[in-house]
C-alpha cells in the first residue's frame, strides 16, 4: 500500500511517471479515473494504478486518506445486566426490544435473547458441537449469525428457529463481524478487510473490498461490527479495548471509543467483544463477561 497525494498530476510526479508509459488509475468498482482536477479522496479505495510501458507492467494499490486525527468519543454507563458468564460472546444485535448475544466455542455454541426491559433470558437456540459461532446482525427481518471456518451464515427468525443458510464466498476463507446496511452484508475475516456482499440467490456475492486504514496505516484484526449510521459502521479489534469508527465508503478510521475502564472491571474475565449502537445508546460486553453495559454518548 502507497499513501498517495490526493490528486492525479500529484501521484503521477510521486512515483516519476515517464511520457512512454500508459497510466491507467481504477476505483475499487474498476472504474477508470480520467479527470486529472478530480480529489481523490472523493473516489472509492481502494484505488489502483497501473504503469505499463514496453518492458514492463505494474499494480500500485493506493488509499488515499484525509490527513485528520480520529475523534475521541466518550460515554457514560447508566444501566448493567447480569448475562450468561459461560458465553464466549461474538455478537450483539439488538431486535423488537430485545437483545440477541451469539457464544462461540466448539461444543458451546450458542444464541440467546436477553429482554431489555425485564432483564431475563425469553429464548435460547443451542448448536451442533460441531459449529462455532461468530458475529450476529439482522438482515431481512430475520437473524444472520456467522460461524468461523464453517463456510456459512445460519439465518434464524425472532424465535430462534433456524431457516436455512448461506455459503460464505470462499474468499472470506473464515467468519469473524458482520452488519448489514440495506441489500448489503458486510463481513470481517480478521484481517484489515471488510467485505461488502449482496445476496444472489441462494450465495453471497462480494461486490467489493473495504480495505480498513487510519493514517494510512492498515488496522487488522477486525472483530465485531455493528452499523453505526449511513455512513459509518463501528467495530471492535481482537485483543484491543479501543472501538473503533470507520467510513463505510472509505474505510478511513474516523473516530476513537477508549473502553479500557470496563474492560479492566472485567479483565478476569476475557476480553472485549460484543457490541451494538442506536443513535445515542450503546450495548457492551465481553467475553465471558458476567454483564452487559448500557452506555450513552457523551
Amino acid at each position: 500500500m502507497y499513501e498517495p497525494q490526493n490528486s492525479l498530476p500529484a501521484i503521477l510526479d510521486k512515483f516519476d511517471v515517464h511520457d512512454s508509459c500508459t497510466v491507467v488509475l481504477t476505483d475499487a468498482y474498476n472504474d477508470t479515473i480520467t479527470n486529472p482536477s478530480i480529489n481523490l479522496y472523493d473516489c472509492t479505495p481502494p484505488l489502483y494504478l497501473y504503469f505499463t510501458d514496453a518492458h514492463q507492467s505494474k499494480k500500485v494499490t493506493l488509499l488515499p486518506y484525509a490527513k485528520q486525527s480520529p475523534m475521541e468519543k466518550s460515554v457514560r454507563v447508566v444501566d448493567s445486566m447480569a448475562i450468561d458468564k459461560a458465553c464466549f460472546t461474538q455478537g450483539l444485535v439488538l431486535l423488537n426490544g430485545q437483545l440477541y448475544i451469539s457464544c462461540g466455542q466448539y461444543g458451546e455454541a450458542q444464541i440467546y435473547a436477553v429482554a431489555i426491559e425485564t432483564k431475563k433470558v425469553t429464548k435460547r437456540q443451542l448448536f451442533d458441537h460441531n459449529i462455532f459461532l461468530e458475529g450476529i446482525d439482522v438482515y431481512e427481518n430475520q437473524l444472520i449469525c456467522l460461524t468461523w471456518r464453517e463456510n456459512k451464515i445460519v439465518v434464524l427468525d425472532e424465535n430462534l428457529v433456524k431457516t436455512d443458510s448461506l455459503p460464505l464466498p470462499s474468499l472470506i476463507q473464515e467468519g469473524w463481524g458482520i452488519f448489514t446496511k440495506g441489500d448489503d452484508i458486510y463481513i470481517s475475516n480478521g484481517s484489515d478487510k471488510v467485505y461488502q456482499c449482496k445476496k444472489k440467490g441462494e450465495r453471497l456475492e462480494i461486490v467489493r473490498v473495504i480495505y480498513v486504514h487510519e493514517n494510512g496505516r492498515a488496522i487488522n484484526r477486525i472483530n465485531e461490527m455493528g452499523l453505526v449510521n449511513d455512513t459509518t459502521f463501528a467495530f471492535n479489534r481482537w485483543y484491543d479495548n479501543t472501538i473503533y469508527f470507520a467510513s463505510i465508503r472509505t474505510g478511513e478510521v474516523v473516530g476513537h471509543l477508549n473502553l479500557e475502564g470496563l474492560a479492566e472491571k472485567n479483565r478476569e474475565s476475557g476480553v472485549l467483544n460484543g457490541i451494538h449502537i442506536q443513535q445515542d445508546t450503546a450495548w457492551i460486553t465481553g467475553k465471558n463477561w458476567p454483564f452487559l453495559y448500557t452506555a450513552v454518548f457523551e
